[in-house]
């Protein structure tokens, strides 16, 4: 079996592209468990991710990677509710990270045009959302503005 999560820990979607899918060889009743999925990785830059991060070797649950055999896809993601790109992922759910609003609209600015163009409609009303609900201070006033005119020069 191969596998491949939709969905990264950050809330971000699959990068598109080429990926390389760890092929396991797991026992039957083991496999339609759905917790088997959870604990294994999918990809053998993960391993090496967790690999970093840890320092301890890769362990398996289960299910035994097969390093003789290869499976390969290439994503391309398509969607006006999901994006690949953290920063407009921050912008898009400000209220719930609103302490860090400063940053992430300094951010924005460096979000590629292409992904803000699919967002475009969603973008502008949380840039306009906050204009309206921080009015009181003007402690974003400035940065919004900044990040408007960032826009127009990426999608530019």
């Amino acid at each position: 079996m191969a596998f491949v999560r939709l969905m990264r820990k950050d809330g971000t979607t699959l990068r598109d592209g080429r990926h390389d899918l760890i092929v396991y060889k797991a026992d039957v009743k083991k496999s339609e468990d759905a917790k088997v999925y959870l604990t294994l990785p999918a990809t053998w830059s993960e391993v090496e991710e967790k690999q970093n991060q840890t320092g301890k070797p890769f362990q398996h649950s289960g299910a035994i990677p097969v390093t003789k055999d290869s499976f390969q896809i290439a994503t391309l993601t398509c969607s006006t509710k999901l994006t690949q790109n953290v920063d407009l992922l921050g912008l898009l759910n400000w209220r719930s990270n609103s302490e860090d609003l400063d940053k992430i609209l300094q951010r924005l600015m460096e979000v590629e045009g292409g992904e803000i163009v699919k967002f475009l409609q969603d973008t502008l009303d949380a840039l306009f959302n906050i204009m309206m609900e921080t009015s009181q201070k003007d402690t974003y006033d400035t940065l919004v503005f900044d990040a408007l005119v960032g826009l127009h020069l990426n999608i530019v």
